[in-house]
């Protein structure tokens, strides 16, 4: 079953190598079970984070986001909460979604798990001359997740719509369903030292545009991380987390984006800058 599971991975990640759209949530190997509802409380019996994204320079079209999570398990159950604000020039947005999971463990330890979530969004798009337009709607998420003491690695299915709960009858706003792929390796370099190449790939299955993001991490000592990312936005950038007390972390990561492409003359810069804190309770 794993063969076909990881068959299953590679085919989308063959696909997904040449994107031009954002990664929806820097630092996402921290906050994977925002995407992919198959990892709530897959590692941890307590999993808590906070999520802040600003942007430079400041002004209209500057994205700004707070991202919220809770995950905890029991016996082979996972369960989570997710709580999203996104703003962008003239769109507003809030998600709320409770996840739930059903986890095989295996002999060595480790675990396949099925999940799904449900989450309700708001849009709201405060447009001049035209006046405000709401959307509410009611998605679904569906993903599996494959952990051992390796290897992380996932398939998610997002933002698959079941109600469209639109107030403007004329102004109907549908999020497009996206399907994701991500995959973690740890090498180990001995008692103090861990190598982690990761990486989250996706396609947006309303126009099939690509997407991928590239991060390889450096830990030292279960205390120190730091790692470069690569985005096919593009974007590249750096971060860094202190753990504290074997269960507290802040982290933080820059990012230098162009919207227009590096090697375009009429660049567009913005530079991000994402802190998160986060709280992690094994068994």
């Amino acid at each position: 079953m794993m063969r076909y599971f990881f068959t299953l991975f590679l085919i989308l990640s063959t696909g997904v190598v040449c994107g031009q759209q954002s990664v929806e949530i820097p630092l996402y190997w921290n906050s994977i079970s925002a995407i992919n509802p198959a990892t709530s409380g897959l590692q941890y019996k307590h999993e808590g984070l906070i999520h802040l994204r600003l942007n430079r320079p400041e002004g209209l079209a500057s994205p700004f986001g707070l991202l919220g999570i809770y995950n905890t398990h029991f016996n082979q159950h996972g369960a989570g909460i997710v709580y999203r604000y996104n703003r962008i020039a003239y769109q507003k947005s809030q998600h709320i979604k409770g996840s739930y999971n059903y986890q095989l463990v295996f002999d060595d330890d480790s675990k396949l798990s099925f999940g799904g979530a449900m989450h309700f969004q708001n849009h709201l798009f405060e447009i001049p001359s035209e006046g405000d337009f709401t959307n509410i709607s009611m998605n679904m998420d569906v993903g599996i997740a494959y952990l051992s003491k390796k290897i992380l690695a996932g398939l998610a299915l997002n933002q698959i719509g079941i109600i469209d709960i639109t107030k403007e009858p004329i102004f109907n706003y549908q999020p497009s369903p996206r399907l994701y792929g991500h995959f973690r390796y740890l090498f180990k370099l001995g008692p103090s030292v861990e190598i982690i190449p990761q990486t989250l790939m996706g396609v947006d299955l309303s126009d099939v545009s690509f997407f991928s993001e590239f991060n390889l991490n450096v830990a030292y000592n279960n205390m120190i991380n730091f790692g470069l990312v690569y985005r096919t936005f593009p974007a590249i950038g750096a971060n860094i987390s202190w753990t504290f007390l074997d269960k507290y972390s802040i982290a933080y990561q820059y990012e230098y984006i162009d919207y227009m492409g590096f090697s375009n003359q009429n660049s567009i810069i913005h530079q991000n800058h994402i802190i998160q804190v986060i709280m992690r309770i094994p068994d």
